[in-house]
């Protein structure tokens, strides 16, 4: 009996936990990205105004940014470009069909068809199509 008090104990602990530290949709907001330095001739292609068919291929986008360009190009604290592609992954896991495979991507969404701009807005960006998917519109503002 004592050990299904504490079994249940650490069950409830444990969900209590993971309710309150959920992942952190803010980690693209200007707090988090203030310590980031790009050289000022950098550009990004970044999605913007982002429609429904274009969402899979929007988050696609940002991510081989992140790990080709902005590591490339940009001086990031340590760690901080995983923590994005964490959040990234939720996303794509919120975006995904009621039987667990992944939306298609749209052809005509590709990355280079999207504007070149500075990191500033690059990260403006991933953080509105990041609001856009938690709050479950499917369409652009």
């Amino acid at each position: 009996m004592e050990h299904f008090i504490t079994t249940i104990v650490w069950i409830v602990m444990l969900s209590d936990y993971l309710q309150a530290n959920p992942i952190n949709m803010k980690v693209f907001s200007d707090e988090h990205t203030k310590s980031v330095q790009c050289p000022e001739d950098s550009t990004f292609y970044a999605p913007e105004n982002v429609q429904e068919h274009c969402i899979a291929s929007a988050l696609e986008c940002f991510r081989q940014e992140l790990n080709g360009t902005v590591r490339a190009e940009c001086d990031v604290p340590k760690g901080r470009i995983a923590q994005w592609l964490k959040v990234l992954d939720h996303l794509e896991k919120k975006r995904a069909s009621p039987d667990g495979q992944a939306l298609q991507e749209a052809p005509e969404c590709a990355c280079e068809a999207w504007p070149l701009v500075t990191f500033s807005r690059f990260r403006e960006q991933i953080e509105k199509l990041a609001e856009q998917i938690t709050a479950g519109q499917n369409t652009a503002e």
